[in-house]
């Protein structure tokens, strides 16, 4: 084999693993393999993201004298409950903390960073095992 084919056939084989590498999902199996300064990144992304979003969610909304539909004030209203009660006071450390935590159980590495990310608020926010069991329990059944 010359070694332009070899060279070659060495970026081919790169490409590829990077393209499945991108599509892995992101549950427990994948937080796994990440170092702490990877995974608090990924949290304070994630973080930030909520908040991004959240900002996304009112920039366009009708000014405060239009009328506003009954619909999206109880969607704003869920999310600034939601995010008050369990995100306020989270820090990217703690969360990662928890996620470490959470996945150190095998049966909860099937379950995806975003559903874990809301379990794990839960329990950070007092939420007792005997409360959550049920809950978890469904969520590994759901797990893909």
């Amino acid at each position: 084999m010359t070694r332009r084919k070899l060279l070659l056939l060495c970026i081919v084989f790169v490409m590829c693993s990077l393209a499945v590498a991108q599509d892995a999902p992101r549950n427990g199996h994948w937080w796994r393999t990440h170092d702490r300064v990877g995974k608090l990144s990924y949290v304070a992304g994630l973080l930030d993201g909520m908040e991004l979003g959240n900002h996304l969610s009112f920039w366009g909304l009708p000014d405060k004298n239009s009328s506003v539909n009954p619909a999206m004030a109880a969607a704003v209203a869920a999310y600034d409950k939601m995010a008050a009660e369990y995100f306020k006071d989270l820090s990217a450390g703690e969360l990662a903390l928890g996620l470490n935590v959470f996945y150190e159980e095998d049966l909860n590495r099937s379950i995806s960073i975003n559903d874990a990310v809301w379990l794990v608020a839960h329990l950070i926010a007092g939420k007792t095992d005997a409360e959550m069991r049920p809950v978890v329990d469904s969520f590994r059944k759901n797990a893909k």
